[in-house]
């Protein structure tokens, strides 16, 4: 049996797995109601990443759909984002699906435009 991406400690304590690939992480499925306390997030190179203390998280896979030749149709996981909102600033860990590495762990204000295009009930 797979295991989950990652697992969540909610506020009382119960845990929420999620999914068990980048095509069905079931991100969407996390309780509403219930705070998260922690991730724990397996990133691809297979080390454990633990994220706490933040007011909202935030998980995303980046993909791209090849429109013509011998793949055409053919969607292909391109990169996997996991984030951490703490007052104003959003803590993003973006990693690379195809060679599994981790190529970029960056700070943004709320107000940058990258995080004001995701979508507000990609946040929990």
């Amino acid at each position: 049996m797979r295991k989950p991406i990652y697992s969540i400690i909610l506020e009382d304590d119960t845990v929420f797995p999620g999914g068990c690939d980048y095509s069905d992480t079931k991100w969407s499925e996390i309780p509403r109601g219930k705070k998260i306390k922690r991730i724990f997030y397996k990133v691809p190179m297979g080390d454990i990443l633990c994220l706490s203390g933040g007011d909202k998280y935030c998980h995303l896979v980046e993909v791209t759909k090849d429109l013509n030749g011998t793949k055409s149709g053919k969607v292909n996981l391109e990169y996997a984002y996991i984030m951490k909102q703490k007052d104003n600033t959003v803590t993003c860990y973006k990693m690379n699906l195809q060679n599994k590495e981790l190529i970029l762990c960056k700070e943004y204000d709320i107000n940058d435009e990258f995080i004001k295009g995701i979508s507000i009930s990609s946040w929990k």
